[in-house]
C-alpha cells in the first residue's frame, strides 16, 4: 500500500451526505402520487452527494467509485448489483446518479457500500457504508402503490418523507373514502414518541419491528393505548410499547365493531411491549381488543408488571382472533401474569408459538390461557410454560376448547376448570407437565374433559375430580394406562 493511499484510508472520507431526490423537495401531494404524475415510466434513479478529502486536503482530481448496497450496517447481505462511475469532485464535492431499481427498497433500512481509487491508490480504498434515507422511502412509495394495490401512499420519517409524525399523517386521510380506496402510511426507522389513533381500512407500516418504533408512556384511563386501532385496519413491521409513567400501559387496543359485520384487523410482524412498574399502576396490557376480529400473524407480546400490578399479553373481550405463531411473555411480580385473557364470549383459533408466564410471588395467580364466560377456542402447535397452562371459569354459557399438540410445562396445574355452566376440553397428543400433584383440576358437574396424551407427568391419581366432573376419555402414549370410556 502506498503512503498516499495510507493517508487516505486513515483519514477516511467526510460524507455530506445529502441522498437528493428531485422529487423529495417538491410539495404535496404525496411521494406516490407525486411520482405517477410525473413520471409514469417510475424512474427509480437518485442522485447521491458526497465530499472526499484526503488528509484534510479535499479530493479534486478524478476518481474511480464503486457503490453497492446492503441490508445491513455491517456484514449482511449485498442487494442488487455493483455499481461503478467516474466521479469528478470539485473541492471535495461530487455528485452521481445510482440506479438499483425499485426492487431492493422494499420499506427495510439500506446502507450504501462505498469504495474509490483515486491517482495514486494501487487498489480500490473502502470507505465505509451509510444509511440510505429519501431516497428508497420515494422509491418504496412509488413499489407499494404499484405492486400493493394502494391508491395513495403516505410517508412518515425523521427528515425526507410527507411528515415527521405519525398522526399528522393520519389526520390528512379521508376517512369515508379509505375503504373504497386503501391508503397505506409507510413509517421508516426512528422511534416516534406519540400515540396514534387509525382509521378503518388504512395500513400503517414500518420498516421493521426493531426498526421503526412507536412510544408512549402510559394514561390515567384504561384502555387508551400507544396505538388505537380501528375496523379494517392493517399494521405490519413495526414495534409498539407503553413504558408506563401512568396507572395504565397499554400497547395497542382495538374496539370497533359490537355486532362483528365489521371486517377484521389485521396484524403482522409486529413486536408489541407494556411495562408498567409504577407503584400507582393497575395494568400492563399488550393487547387489548373488544368487540372486534382480529387476524394476527408473527406477533411477539412483551409484558412487564411491578408491585400488584397485572400483566395481560392479549386481553380479549367478546372478541374473535384467528392467526398463526403469538409468542407472549407476561410476568408479574404479585399480580395476575396472563399470556391470553379472555372473558364475555370471546373466540380463539391460534397455531404456533409460546406463552410464557410468571407472578413471582404467587405462580397460581399466573396462566397461559385464563378464559371467564361462554367461549370456544382452538390451540395448536404452543408451548405453555409457567404458572396454570389452561384456567377455565365456565360461566353464563357453553364453553368448548380444543387443544392440539400443545406442550403445557406449568408451575401449577396443567389444565383447570371450574363453574356452573358446562365446559368442554378436548386434548390431543398433548404432554401434561405439572411441578403439583395436580394435573388435572376439574370442578363441576357440567365440566368434562377428552384427552389423548403424549405424555403426562404421574399418571389418573393425580387429576383432581370434584362435584360430578368427569373425564370422558383418557389414552396416554407409552403409558400402562387402561383407555376410560374413548370412543
Amino acid at each position: 500500500m502506498s503512503s498516499n493511499r495510507k493517508s487516505f484510508t486513515l483519514a477516511g472520507i467526510s460524507l455530506a451526505v445529502l441522498f437528493v431526490v428531485v422529487v423529495l423537495t417538491m410539495a404535496p401531494p404525496t411521494l406516490a402520487q407525486r411520482l405517477f404524475q410525473e413520471s409514469p415510466g417510475a424512474n427509480t434513479a437518485f442522485t447521491y452527494q458526497g465530499r472526499l478529502t484526503r488528509g484534510r486536503a479535499p479530493v479534486t482530481e478524478a476518481c474511480n467509485a464503486r457503490f453497492k448496497l446492503f441490508d445491513a450496517e455491517t456484514g449482511g447481505y449485498q442487494i442488487g448489483s455493483t455499481q461503478t462511475a467516474t466521479i469528478h469532485p470539485q473541492g471535495g464535492l461530487f455528485t452521481v446518479q445510482l440506479d438499483f431499481g425499485d426492487s431492493p427498497f422494499d420499506g427495510g433500512a439500506r446502507w450504501l457500500d462505498i469504495a474509490v481509487q483515486c491517482p495514486g491508490d494501487a487498489s480500490w480504498v473502502a470507505l465505509g457504508r451509510t444509511p440510505i434515507t429519501a431516497a428508497p422511502y420515494a422509491l418504496y412509495a412509488l413499489k407499494a402503490a404499484k405492486t400493493e394495490g394502494y391508491a395513495n401512499v403516505v410517508t412518515v420519517a425523521k427528515s425526507g418523507g410527507d411528515y415527521t409524525s405519525i398522526q399528522a399523517a393520519i389526520d390528512t386521510l379521508d376517512e369515508n373514502t379509505l375503504c373504497d380506496n386503501p391508503v397505506l402510511v409507510w413509517v421508516a426507522p426512528g422511534t416516534y414518541t406519540e400515540t396514534v389513533t387509525l382509521k378503518p381500512c388504512m395500513t400503517l407500516a414500518g420498516a421493521g419491528k426493531e426498526l421503526t418504533r412507536i412510544v408512549s408512556h402510559g394514561s390515567s384511563s384504561f384502555p387508551r393505548a400507544t396505538v388505537t386501532g380501528s375496523w379494517g385496519t392493517t399494521v405490519r413491521n413495526l414495534g409498539i410499547s407503553s413504558t408506563g409513567d401512568a396507572p395504565y400501559t397499554v400497547a395497542l387496543a382495538i374496539a370497533s365493531d359490537p355486532n362483528r359485520g365489521l371486517p377484521p384487523v389485521t396484524l403482522e410482524n409486529l413486536s408489541i411491549k407494556a411495562n408498567n412498574q409504577q407503584e400507582t399502576g393497575i395494568k400492563a396490557v399488550g393487547i387489548h381488543l373488544r368487540d372486534a376480529s382480529l387476524n394476527l400473524n408473527d406477533v411477539d407480546i412483551q409484558v412487564m408488571g411491578g408491585s400488584n400490578i397485572d400483566a395481560i399479553g392479549l386481553m380479549v373481550s367478546n372478541g374473535i382472533v384467528h392467526g398463526r405463531q403469538l409468542d407472549v411473555n407476561a410476568r408479574a411480580h404479585k399480580g395476575l401474569a396472563h399470556g391470553i385473557d379472555g372473558s364475555g364470549a370471546p373466540e380463539f383459533d391460534i397455531v404456533g408459538g409460546e406463552i410464557i408466564v410468571d407472578s413471582w410471588q404467587d405462580k397460581a395467580n399466573a396462566a397461559a390461557v385464563a378464559l371467564t364466560g361462554s367461549m370456544w377456542g382452538r390451540f395448536a402447535d404452543m408451548i405453555f410454560t409457567g404458572g396454570i397452562g389452561v384456567q377455565v371459569d365456565a360461566q353464563e354459557g357453553y364453553t368448548h376448547m380444543e387443544i392440539t399438540r400443545v406442550d403445557i410445562l406449568s408451575a401449577e396445574t396443567a389444565i383447570q376448570a371450574s363453574g356452573p355452566e358446562m365446559a368442554q376440553l378436548i386434548l390431543h397428543e398433548c404432554t401434561l407437565n405439572s411441578n403439583t400433584m395436580q394435573t388435572l383440576s376439574l370442578d363441576g358437574s357440567g365440566i368434562s374433559a377428552q384427552m389423548r396424551l403424549t405424555a403426562i407427568s404421574g399418571d389418573e391419581q393425580t387429576f383432581d375430580l370434584k362435584n360430578g366432573a368427569a373425564v370422558s376419555c383418557l389414552q396416554v402414549h407409552d403409558m400402562d394406562l387402561q383407555p376410560v370410556n374413548c370412543p
